[in-house]
């Protein structure tokens, strides 16, 4: 079971200690950019300085850069893909949206994070107490109908998922690409 977390580096330069734990634990860390801004409307030059900053404290403390780049607010255009795909990594977004940051409600969290199918990826935020409420019933529920919970990267054989092209679910899945 593991899970993958986009780290946002104006938050890791507070502390990179529960980014080690993380990575310790086998969970993916992927790139959140630097200071969660939209990436369409900046220019080539923010755009790379945004994932340059994150990869540089990711890969400091991992060891490893990030293959996997959550835009902010899912945001991206050709461009971008372009830009995160140079730096070696994917895009990753989601096929199922909990919502969680606008209901701050456990009991939506869970009904929204259950109501999936083999290879969605699920949008959360563990910046919220009610979202860290819902995640033991959540995999719980997944559990019992047969799910395993894995990092984005265990969705598909090493290799699936290309260097600047956006996923919504598991590259393995029909219209994966988003």
């Amino acid at each position: 079971m593991g899970a993958t977390f986009f780290v946002l580096g104006d938050v890791l330069r507070k502390s990179t200690g529960p980014l080690g734990v993380l990575a310790g634990a086998g969970m993916d860390v992927g790139s959140h950019t630097w200071q969660h801004v939209s990436m369409p409307g900046r220019s080539d030059a923010e755009v790379t300085e945004q994932l340059r900053r994150n990869a540089e404290v990711i890969e400091k403390v991992t060891g490893m850069p990030p293959l996997l780049v959550r835009p902010p607010y899912g945001a991206k255009d050709a461009r971008v893909a372009g830009i995160v795909g140079g730096q070696g990594a994917a895009i990753v977004n989601w096929s199922v949206d909990t919502l969680d940051w606008q209901s701050r409600d456990t009991a939506k969290t869970v009904l929204a994070a259950t109501k999936v199918d083999a290879g969605d990826i699920i949008l959360m935020h563990d910046i919220y107490p009610t979202t860290a409420a819902a995640v033991p019933e959540i995999l719980a529920t997944l559990k019992q109908k047969g799910f395993l919970v894995v990092p984005v990267s265990e969705l598909a054989p090493p290799g699936s998922f290309m260097a600047g092209v956006s996923y919504c679910s598991s590259p393995l899945r029909k219209n994966a690409k988003c």
